[in-house]
């Protein structure tokens, strides 16, 4: 856990073994001080992985608003069950999800820590393939 002056990071780490090789994969969430909150997904570092992330929140129930895109910065406005957050990839920061409503906290960390079971179930048959 660390704390700073306008934020509060808090990890969990996910490891599985994919065919003999470790893959690790970090959820950091940061809880600012405004009220807002990021999770993000460390050790993701492709930009098509932003689309794999996408189609799985569609495939359970999200429904993309918007879909913004410029050279290094990729945004998804997405909701369900009256929940409205955001999917970003910065190419200088990672992907995250977020929200400016720490209310939605639990809901982001349920569907951050699917979207990692998702991925690593989605490597396993790729490498198996």
């Amino acid at each position: 856990k660390i704390k700073g002056a306008n934020y509060n990071i808090d990890f969990k780490i996910t490891e599985d073994m994919i065919n003999d090789e470790m893959i690790i994969i970090y959820l950091s969430k940061v809880l600012n001080e405004n009220g807002s909150i990021e999770i993000f997904f460390e050790k993701l570092n492709y930009w098509e992985e932003f689309d794999l992330i996408v189609d799985y929140l569609k495939e359970n129930g999200c429904k993309v608003s918007e879909n913004r895109e410029s050279i290094y910065i990729r945004e998804c406005i997405l909701e369900k069950s009256n929940i409205v957050f955001m999917l970003k990839h910065d190419g200088m920061i990672g992907k995250f999800l977020f929200s400016s409503n720490n209310e939605n906290l639990i809901f982001l960390e349920k569907l951050a820590a699917n979207v990692i079971e998702n991925l690593k179930l989605k490597l396993k048959q790729s490498k198996i393939t």
